[in-house]
């Protein structure tokens, strides 16, 4: 076995990790050598079918072992007293993302993997944080907030080298965050404002600092996080902030 990067992450107890290079990070869940892979959306004991899609169109063909192993909602769902759920509809959700815990979870690498700093990249770890917590996945959400630290941190570093990404598109991630109440994901946000050097200067980039302000106002728990934040960890700058924010600088 070939030695982890510095960029190779594991959980302690080795269920789910996320294992990266500079050139392919990737996102994986479920060990495969438990060999749950050739069970995926296959018939040969299967016991229950999940229905996904505006309206119920795709089908997959689950475990419910399996499924109530790794969700507390499948646990409750599959455990109703004088209930034997042979079917389940879940209409309300994007069913790329339906598809994804359901790789995830038989141990498969989804389709959107890597952790690169592209707007897309992060978004998709959003998205994964957001029906993980949903279906109370909770590995597949702790993988998710490990993610969003790596995506955001390299679109950050990579959008400060002008390597593509672009500033303005960090408003799309910080809104996209507080749209979906992810709770995790904006404690991980603030701390990357005031911590990643690329950022928590930003005060001193005229085109960026608009942009986050403007965001703030917007959205004041954004705004109300960000002051509190820069209070402990830039306390001789908090004053300056505040007063930006609110358009009295």
């Amino acid at each position: 076995m070939s030695t982890p990067s510095s960029a190779h992450l594991d959980d302690s107890s080795d269920d789910f990790s996320m294992h990266s290079d500079e050139e392919a990070p990737v996102l994986t869940c479920t060990d495969p050598s438990l060999g749950y892979q050739k069970y995926f959306n296959c018939k040969k004991l299967s016991d229950v079918i999940i229905k996904y899609g505006s309206q119920g169109e795709h089908t997959f063909h689950g475990h419910r072992v399996l499924l109530a192993t790794q969700s507390q909602y499948f646990d409750k769902l599959f455990n109703k007293v004088f209930t034997d759920v042979k079917e389940v509809v879940l209409e309300e959700d994007d069913p790329e993302m339906v598809e994804v815990i359901l790789k995830l979870a038989y141990g498969h690498q989804p389709q959107s993997p890597t952790l690169e700093g592209t707007l897309e990249n992060v978004l998709f770890v959003i998205h994964l944080f957001e029906i993980s917590t949903k279906y109370e996945f909770s590995e597949f959400e702790e993988l998710a907030v490990i993610g969003f630290t790596v995506s955001l941190n390299r679109f950050i570093n990579q959008t400060a080298n002008g390597q593509g990404p672009t500033f303005v598109e960090l408003t799309t991630i910080i809104e996209s965050v507080y749209e979906i109440q992810a709770g995790r994901l904006i404690e991980s946000l603030i701390q990357i404002l005031t911590t990643n050097p690329h950022v928590c200067a930003f005060r001193t980039w005229d085109s960026l600092s608009l942009l986050v302000l403007s965001v703030a106002r917007q959205e004041s728990r954004f705004e109300g996080s960000l002051r509190e934040e820069f209070r402990k960890v830039r306390p001789s700058e908090h004053e300056a902030l505040d007063a930006e924010m609110s358009g009295t600088s």
